[in-house]
C-alpha cells in the first residue's frame, strides 16, 4: 500500500495558472492558510514558499492538511482525469523539454470556477499539481529540499494551457557561467514564446521586466487586448522556469514593489 504523504495545496486560482509558477517567490498580499495546528500551516506556508516561487503578484490561497495516499482524497484534492494527466505530460515536454512518468508523482487535480483576483481573464480553469514521494521520504512532507523537480500545469476551460511552474529544478539543471541580465532575459523570454509558439512576432508587445526576487526575472508580455503572459527566468541556470496567463494588473504586480506599509509585513 502506498504510503500516505501530505501534499500541500495552492488554491488552483493560484495557477488559475501558475507563476510558474515559477522560479519561486510568493505574492505581494500571499494568501490565506487555514489548518487545524500551527504545524500545518507552517508545511502549507514551507511549500508555497519553495514551490510557488513566491512571486510578487500572485495571490495564493492554500490549503493544509490534505493527505493524498495513491488516488488523491478530501474536498479540496480530486484525482486528475488519465487524459488530462497525459495532456499535461505531453505540454511539460513541449514547453519545457521535461520527460516524466506519471507514475513517479501523486497526481493531484483543482478546478477553480472563477478567478478570484480582478479582471475575468482566464476565469475557469483546472490545475493539476505532479509531487513527488521522493521529495517526502525521509519527514512525510516536504521539508524544503528537493531531490526531483515536481510541476504545476493549469488548462483553460477551451483546453489551452493557463500555465506551467517548474519547481526543484535544481536538481537537473546545471549553473550557467554567469547570472542573465534584464536585457538577456527579455531575449531569452521572446525566443521562448516564438519557439513554443505561444504568441506570434508580430504580436509581441513587452510590458516590462525586472528581477522580481534574487532568483528570478519576470518579464511581462501583453496577450490578447486586456491580459499579460509572464515568463520568467531562473539565474542560477539562465532558463525558463515558468509562464503564466494572467490579468494585466495582476501580471504587472510581478514587477511592481510593493509600497510602503502594504502587504504583508
Amino acid at each position: 500500500m502506498k504510503r500516505r504523504i501530505q501534499l500541500l495545496l495552492l488554491l488552483g486560482a493560484l495557477l488559475a495558472l501558475v507563476l510558474t509558477g515559477c522560479a519561486a517567490k510568493a505574492p505581494d498580499g500571499g494568501g490565506t492558510a487555514s489548518g487545524d495546528s500551527a504545524e500545518a500551516e507552517r508545511q502549507t506556508q514551507q511549500w508555497i514558499e519553495t514551490s510557488a516561487k513566491k512571486q510578487d503578484g500572485i495571490q495564493i490561497e492554500a490549503e493544509a492538511g490534505t493527505q493524498v495516499s495513491g488516488e488523491p482524497s478530501g474536498s479540496n484534492l480530486e484525482a486528475a482525469p488519465p487524459e488530462l494527466v497525459q495532456k499535461a505530460v505531453d505540454a511539460l515536454n513541449y514547453y519545457f523539454d521535461v520527460t516524466l512518468d506519471a507514475e513517479d508523482f501523486e497526481i493531484g487535480s483543482r478546478f477553480s470556477p472563477e478567478e478570484v483576483y480582478e479582471g475575468d481573464l482566464y476565469k475557469a480553469n483546472t490545475t493539476l499539481f505532479f509531487s513527488s514521494p521522493k521529495n517526502r521520504e525521509e519527514t512525510g512532507y516536504f521539508n524544503g529540499e528537493y531531490v526531483t523537480p515536481e510541476y504545476i500545469v493549469s488548462f483553460l476551460e477551451n483546453g489551452e494551457i493557463k500555465d506551467i511552474y517548474l519547481a526543484g529544478m535544481n536538481t537537473v539543471w546545471e549553473d550557467a557561467d554567469r547570472p542573465p541580465t534584464v536585457e538577456e532575459a527579455k531575449k531569452i523570454t521572446r525566443q521562448f514564446l516564438l519557439s513554443k509558439k505561444l504568441s506570434a512576432e508580430e504580436d509581441i508587445e513587452l510590458l516590462g521586466a525586472a528581477f522580481n526576487n534574487d532568483t528570478s526575472i519576470a518579464v511581462i508580455y501583453k496577450d490578447g487586448r486586456d491580459g499579460a503572459i509572464v515568463v520568467t527566468v531562473d539565474v542560477a541556470s539562465g532558463k525558463v522556469d515558468c509562464f503564466d496567463r494572467q490579468s494585466r494588473g495582476r501580471a504587472m504586480r510581478w514587477i511592481t514593489p510593493i509600497e510602503a506599509g502594504s502587504g504583508k509585513g
